[in-house]
């Protein structure tokens, strides 16, 4: 499960190339990610910056495990290219497009399952329709409702 945490940013002690799959970073920084037991990860963005300081390349990469200051990671995630990272290179953890669709289908599930178990409104034994805890439904005048017979 996608793990998140608000405002965390480090940056590389060691240059990683495309292939590399562990990273160092600042132990202090890394211990700020809690809840790696295997089927947890954070995801990161590395950002490359011009010399003017604009980002111009992003990389998302997946967080599995740590020891001390070295992450183990999984490469170019959510259709991103591997980057060669210089030491200093920033690592932050945003919210991303793949994040955000997770969750959508998420909400959408769970809607559709909870409307699957609310009652339909069930006319009572005289005509009146009732609601899902058997409360008479009157308009806005008190009238009651009753069904529509066929």
């Amino acid at each position: 499960m996608q793990l998140y945490l608000n405002n965390f940013a480090t940056t590389l002690l060691a240059p990683a190339d495309a292939d590399a799959d562990q990273f160092s970073v600042p132990p202090d920084e890394a211990a700020l990610l809690v809840g790696l037991d295997g089927a947890n990860y954070y995801c990161l963005t590395a950002v490359l910056r011009d010399d003017l300081g604009r980002e111009v390349a992003w990389e998302i990469i997946r967080v599995t495990s740590k020891s001390g200051g070295m992450l183990t990671v999984q490469r170019h995630q959510e259709g991103t290219t591997a980057l060669n990272l210089e030491a200093g290179a920033e690592l932050h953890l945003r919210l991303t497009a793949a994040a955000l669709m997770t969750l959508q289908e998420q909400v959408k599930s769970l809607s559709e399952r909870v409307s699957e178990l609310e009652t339909p409104e069930q006319p009572g034994a005289d005509g009146v329709l009732l609601d899902a805890s058997g409360n008479q439904l009157t308009d806005h005048m008190n009238n009651l409702l009753t069904g529509v017979s066929e």
